[in-house]
């Protein structure tokens, strides 16, 4: 195993990066020394109280972000640049390879792939089947999108900036859910959203499977199933499920960017590929920002490539001492670019997060979590095990390293982060990059070490329906083992779009008749509820639309005749429970009989409509 290193003139050179840099360091040393005194000189800010201190925040995060995001978009535009004018020069003297067209290249896929094909088939019908905008969050970020009556597609959303941008609990994840945002900007139906998800998905496998074969060296795309095995133990995964099948998790963005930013790391290790290098810096950029931890997964593989190959245990990287420091440098100047992240991400978050998180001073995201839960599955042990075993063979000289063993040990301290800030549990849609990882190595693990020697004694048909049949056993282990499966949590999702929406339309038609009948339209709703007049309750037809607030025990007639005022509820009434628990209505209906018109189901949290009675 050879890497093809480019010659040292056509690569980068390490005198922007220093600038880079010593620029990132030294910003993020005035703002810690700004920190610092905001600390210690808290009462000689203005108070956020006054107009005074609302007007400084609103100006600096309306600047500092606006700055950020021309730096940004700069660099990438300049990435993407450099990347087109290397794969030009690439092509030079070498015939580009020729697509029969679409339809002829899905044919020939079909043909190698059936089975793979019809898993990905059948997983984006039910991906798509019964997806509404009614998730928690996206009931806030769609309302946006209905606004002005989609006359002004190309539009900030105010929801999507509110939620990533601009925040003061020292949370930082300004590039989360900014792939929905810009998707807004061309559609509002969520159904063609959940088929970029799944689109989105089957391209994290299909570059998955590339990974492992280009790691082994093995091109075939035959002989061991590797692409359906990646499948099936990917995408039918709970964390895979609670990701894709919903838009609210920035950790299907961020592992659809990582997989593209470990494929170009691994082709430029083994091509040399200058348009390798710079897609690689350029996914590590955009990914860094996807997720306050995301910037484990991206600087984790470089800082280690740089550690276990100057120790002599990564193939084709040079031990420190060895060569020359000019071929040192050459031999890791991808690693030395992609370090460059690291301060850039210090400097980011201390300008973006720290700085004005300080001022409002209202504690940290998830400061009410108290409890810590760690769950791991057999899966991360698998995970422990390998990279643990690994590591130790080749501290012994027994074994030399790859990327994926860096991949694994980043993956592992990115669980680590998450124990640490809200635990880990490996059904949860959290673990996503680090279930990429692991499944991963379960490839690798059958595609360099089983595979071949049953295609010894076996027809390569036979090995390849033997990994897929151990593939579908280990998911229905999976499933039968004391943690969410993968079919309880889709049906759980779909169950809870469908009685939101059943709720949302039975709310609408009894409003309907009862304004039919000439009477008046009242609907009260517990205040804890996603929805609000300003997100789609103010849609109905009512007359009065009153808000209940469980802390003051008080009906705040939110929107209609009396605006403003106290209501007093009254026979005629329409209690309506949409996204929270029945429960949650007790309060409300205590105090008076009530008809019930609908429930979605006999559970607490079900979508229910009642009417309040004489």
């Amino acid at each position: 195993m050879t890497t093809a290193a480019p010659s040292g003139s056509r690569l980068p050179g390490l005198k922007p990066l220093g600038w880079i840099s010593a620029v990132s360091l030294t910003i993020s040393a005035i703002g810690l020394g700004v920190w610092s005194w905001m600390i210690t000189h808290r009462d000689a800010l203005p108070s956020l109280e006054d107009r005074t201190g609302k007007n400084l925040l609103r100006h600096y995060q309306g600047s500092s972000y606006d700055t950020w995001l021309l730096l940004l978009a700069l660099a990438c535009i300049s990435l993407v640049v450099m990347i087109q004018r290397e794969r030009s020069h690439s092509l030079v003297g070498r015939r580009r390879s020729q697509s029969e067209g679409p339809i002829r290249d899905l044919l020939r896929f079909a043909k190698e792939q059936p089975a793979a094909l019809v898993l990905f088939v059948v997983y984006t019908v039910v991906m798509v089947q019964g997806t509404t905008w009614l998730y928690p969050e996206l009931v806030g970020w769609y309302k946006d999108v209905l606004d002005e009556q989609l006359l002004n597609n190309f539009s900030i959303r105010a929801g999507f900036i509110r939620e990533t941008m601009k925040r003061d609990d020292f949370h930082f994840f300004p590039l989360a859910h900014q792939d929905l945002h810009v998707l807004s900007w061309f559609t509002a139906y969520v159904k063609v959203w959940m088929l970029v998800s799944a689109a989105e998905l089957i391209t994290i496998v299909v570059l998955a499977t590339r990974f492992i074969r280009r790691l082994n060296g093995h091109d075939a795309k035959r002989g061991s199933a590797l692409l359906l095995i990646t499948a099936l133990l990917l995408m039918l995964h709970p964390a895979t499920a609670s990701g894709f099948f919903q838009f609210i998790y920035c950790e299907r963005f961020l592992t659809f960017i990582f997989t593209f930013y470990i494929a170009a790391y691994l082709h430029h290790q083994r091509t040399g590929s200058i348009a390798s290098f710079y897609s690689a810096c350029l996914f590590g950029l955009i990914g860094i920002y996807i997720k306050d931890v995301a910037i484990v997964l991206f600087i984790g593989p470089p800082l280690l490539t740089l550690l276990l190959g100057s120790l002599g245990w990564i193939n084709s990287y040079p031990r420190w001492g060895s060569d020359t420091p000019a071929t040192w440098l050459t031999s890791y100047r991808l690693e030395l670019w992609l370090a460059a992240l690291l301060p850039i991400f210090l400097c980011s978050y201390i300008v973006l997060s720290l700085l004005p998180s300080t001022y409002v001073n209202q504690g940290a995201y998830g400061d009410n979590n108290k409890s810590i839960v760690f769950e791991p599955d057999w899966r991360f042990w698998f995970l422990t095990l390998i990279s643990t075993a690994r590591l130790l063979l080749a501290a012994i000289q027994k074994i030399r390293l790859n990327l994926l063993d860096c991949l694994n040990l980043a993956a592992l301290a990115y669980a680590a982060a998450l124990l640490l800030l809200i635990g880990f549990q490996s059904s949860k849609y959290l673990t996503l990059p680090v279930q990429l990882v692991t499944v991963l190595d379960l490839t690798w693990f059958w595609s360099a070490a089983l595979a071949p020697r049953l295609n010894r004694a076996l027809p390569w048909r036979a090995t390849a329906s033997l990994g897929s049949m151990a593939a579908l056993a280990l998911i229905g282990m999976e499933s039968a083992w004391h943690q969410p499966s993968f079919a309880t949590t889709v049906h759980g999702i779909k169950r809870q779009q469908a009685s939101w929406l059943g709720a949302y339309n039975a709310a609408a038609q009894q409003a309907r008749l009862i304004r039919r009948n000439g009477e008046p339209v009242n609907i009260i709703y517990n205040k804890i509820s996603w929805l609000s007049r300003k997100r789609h309750l103010g849609r109905l037809h009512y007359d009065r639309l009153i808000e209940y607030n469980p802390e003051t025990k008080t009906y705040l007639i939110e929107d209609g005749i009396n605006q403003g005022g106290i209501h007093t509820p009254q026979p005629g009434d329409l209690v309506i429970n949409i996204d929270k628990t029945i429960s949650s209505l007790t309060p409300i209906l205590k105090q008076q009989p009530a008809r019930l018109l609908f429930r979605f189901d006999e559970r607490d949290n079900s979508g229910a409509i009642y009417r309040l009675q004489p």
